[in-house]
């Protein structure tokens, strides 16, 4: 997402300070995912690199089901005569 809207001329600077507090490899895996093979990765972190790389689909898509099954049941009022 960052990078489309930086690539739209819509941001010229993201903040990124929350997700890096919470999680300081916040970047690292973000890369991951997309996968960046031209992120930086310091020296002590490139033997997990791949394994990040590889481990990033089931991440997502565990995610993806822990937020489905997490939503609220509908709102809609229904008529239940």
């Amino acid at each position: 997402m960052v990078e489309y809207a930086c690539s739209l001329g819509k941001a010229d600077l993201v903040a990124l300070g929350r997700p890096h507090l919470a999680n300081p490899y916040f970047t690292l895996q973000a890369s991951a995912l997309v996968p960046a093979r031209g992120q930086f990765w310091p020296p002590q972190y490139l033997p997990g690199r791949d394994q990040a790389i590889r481990n990033a689909p089931r991440e997502r898509s565990e995610l993806t089901e822990l937020r489905l099954r997490a939503r609220p049941a509908s709102h809609q009022v229904t008529d239940s005569r």
